[in-house]
């Protein structure tokens, strides 16, 4: 008996060790598991367009003992989603990049579940938002011209503020700003080419040229930090949106465009004054940049010739396309102010050249640019007025962009202009002509109904 409650005791012992072993085994099995652990579960992109948003970043920790995996992803056919194809070592980070598709005006809110081999195997991620018109996604209504520039880390996604931005609009025009805060720049850009220049400490720069039309109220970038190597394609991404064709949309035009309905094509000659006398006061300068303003305009069915003159006249360009603006840019900034004026000669160069290039209907002008300081020979006023008349009566205008202050000079370029059938515009030192003189070209090539 005595025996017996022995075995039974130690029977009793080692069963109760046994089951304590299994319970503190089931425990640490439990423990020893990955577990995901997501900085934010939501994003609310707020108002946006059909735009090149970057993805949003959602950002995790494996908070586990054990190595932790996405084994799956649930989502609808049209967001794409991207996530490591690897383990994540216990404390580490790594992200899931979403970005669904903005294509269908309205608010959507969008879910995202996550299959891991962690202990909460499921997780689940919110998209959202309401999806605007283009329209209302420009900054300021009352001027198109008004974007921006959102730049983010093309790691983590997270905006950049203090990025210090150069942009060179067309190749001649300056424009410097930096990033808020939110990674924002918020400035006018008018339509064209854009040479982007960005820089911030501890990020490798940036340069990018990018054409930037009408209907881009936003331009995205990212910059790669410096202690991190470029992020190749990644051959493991799961889908690509197929996106759909974009509808047109009806943003208003830029008041000073030309439009092809109401517009002729033009032949324009551009006859620059480059002597000494323009030098004063910044006149050149000023011209330059009325002119450019002028070429920004033009079309592919506009021609365009230009022809400097000084002690004698110089066909720089002869009856090229009005887009090719970057050709006509280079050529009007590249003028340098030198010697005395020969302005005779010249005119009777331009007049030359535009009956060469006259279009049958259309507006055919020269456009005259000088401080009417016609030195360095002999001058007979009436003679010069009549044969701009003459010139006139054969369908060729002449038009007049006046510097200086002479008052024998304007009296002069005025008397021109009448009998070339064209305009007198007078310009002080600061005054920037630009739309006189595009309204100035609309009024001779508007197409009569």
């Amino acid at each position: 008996m005595l025996l017996l409650s022995k075995i039974t005791f130690s029977n009793r012992r080692y069963i109760l060790s046994s089951i304590l072993f299994f319970f503190v085994l089931l425990i640490h099995t439990v423990n020893a598991q990955p577990k995901i652990t997501f900085q934010k579960s939501e994003h609310d992109f707020g108002r946006v367009a059909n735009l090149s948003y970057p993805p949003i970043a959602f950002q995790f920790t494996n908070t586990g003992s054990e190595d932790l995996a996405i084994l799956k992803v649930n989502r609808e056919p049209n967001i794409m989603v991207k996530f490591p194809r690897k383990y994540i070592k216990p404390g580490e980070s790594a992200q899931v990049f979403i970005l669904p598709d903005l294509n269908t005006l309205g608010t959507f809110n969008k879910k995202i579940t996550l299959i891991t081999n962690a202990s909460n195997s499921e997780y689940q991620l919110t998209l959202t938002g309401e999806v605007i018109a283009i329209q209302e996604c420009f900054p300021n209504p009352d001027n198109w011209n008004i974007r921006e520039i959102h730049v983010t880390d093309a790691v983590t996604k997270l905006p950049l503020n203090d990025v210090q931005a150069n942009l060179i609009h067309n190749d001649r025009y300056q424009i410097n700003g930096s990033t808020d805060k939110k990674g924002i720049w918020t400035g006018e850009m008018k339509i064209g080419q854009y040479n982007f220049n960005l820089a911030k400490a501890g990020y490798q720069p940036l340069q990018k040229t990018q054409y930037i039309g009408r209907s881009v109220p936003i331009i995205f970038f990212e910059m790669h930090p410096i202690d991190q190597p470029p992020i190749e394609p990644d051959p493991i991404e799961l889908e690509n949106i197929q996106k759909s064709i974009e509808e047109p949309i009806n943003i208003p035009q830029n008041p000073n465009q030309l439009s092809r309905t109401e517009y002729g094509a033009n032949n324009l000659v551009l006859l620059i004054d480059v002597s000494l006398s323009m030098r004063t006061g910044k006149k050149l300068d000023l011209l330059k940049q009325s002119i450019n303003n002028l070429i920004d305009v033009l079309r592919d069915i506009d021609n365009v010739s230009l022809i400097s003159y000084a002690e004698s006249p110089k066909i720089l360009i002869q009856g090229i396309p009005g887009n090719q603006k970057t050709t006509l840019t280079n050529q009007i900034n590249g003028l340098e102010a030198k010697g005395i004026t020969r302005g005779v000669k010249g005119l009777h160069k331009a007049y030359e050249l535009a009956q060469q290039k006259k279009v049958l209907q259309g507006n055919n002008q020269i456009i005259l640019a000088t401080d009417g300081q016609f030195t360095g020979g002999s001058i007979n006023p009436d003679e010069i007025r009549q044969f701009i008349r003459e010139q006139a009566m054969d369908g060729v205008t002449l038009s007049i962009i006046g510097f200086g202050v002479d008052q024998e000079a304007k009296s002069f370029m005025a008397g021109m202009a009448r009998a070339g059938k064209g305009k007198y515009i007078h310009v002080n030192t600061k005054d920037d002509i630009s739309k006189t003189l595009i309204d100035e070209i609309k009024e001779n090539s508007r197409i009569k109904k």
